[in-house]
């Protein structure tokens, strides 16, 4: 039998209806172990190892902070766009003269700038 190495975490999780059944761990820690073995999951794998409820979790949770993080981001765009009558981000700082930065320093949103840090 041929089985796809997943592409990401959330490839891993995609075909279970219940994570936290024992047979559905198994299969995931299955899944968990070909994408190691493609090298992108061996930290992963070694989480899950220790712990599969906290590494499924800590999944969850992350993925929900990132969700509310994209809502507050858009619901920021959204109130500056309407604020100046702009049709975009940009616009809006353009017209208020401030940049990205210091528009989500001002809005509240302290995001992490991967591109900063390197």
């Amino acid at each position: 039998m041929n089985v796809a190495v997943p592409r990401d975490l959330n490839d891993s999780l995609a075909a279970e209806a219940n994570v936290w059944s024992q047979d559905a761990q198994l299969r995931i820690r299955a899944r968990l172990q070909l994408a190691a073995d493609a090298e992108w999951a061996t930290r992963a794998l070694e989480a899950f190892d220790r712990d599969p409820s906290a590494f499924l979790l800590h999944h969850f949770e992350a993925d929900l902070e990132h969700a509310q993080t994209a809502i507050a981001l858009y619901r920021a765009v959204e109130e500056v766009c309407n604020r100046t009558g702009t049709e975009s981000l940009d616009a809006a700082l353009a017209q208020l003269a401030i940049s990205e930065r210091d528009w989500l320093r001002d809005a509240g949103l302290n995001i992490f700038d991967h591109k900063e840090a390197s």
